[in-house]
């Protein structure tokens, strides 16, 4: 049997909330909203040919991807 699927089922609450990240920080934020930010950008006008939607797309893809830093940081 896989010994990860294992130690997997044998974690209560208790051990798992004794787990500790150390990824986060506020330069790796920065970095992931910035990626975003240009990424989006560059989809936004892709699709939309403006400015406009360069910049909608742009705070938007920032917005998701603090999010998404956020949401999983706290494990890396």
């Amino acid at each position: 049997m896989n010994t990860v699927l294992n130690q997997f089922e044998v974690m209560d609450d208790i051990k798992l909330s004794s787990v500790t990240g150390g990824g986060c920080n506020w330069a790796g934020a920065a970095a992931t909203v910035g990626v975003g930010v240009v990424g989006g950008a560059i989809k936004g006008f892709v699709k939309s040919h403006t400015w406009q939607g360069a910049v909608l797309k742009g705070i938007g893809y920032g917005i998701k991807s603090g999010v998404a830093y956020g949401a999983t940081c706290k494990w890396t």
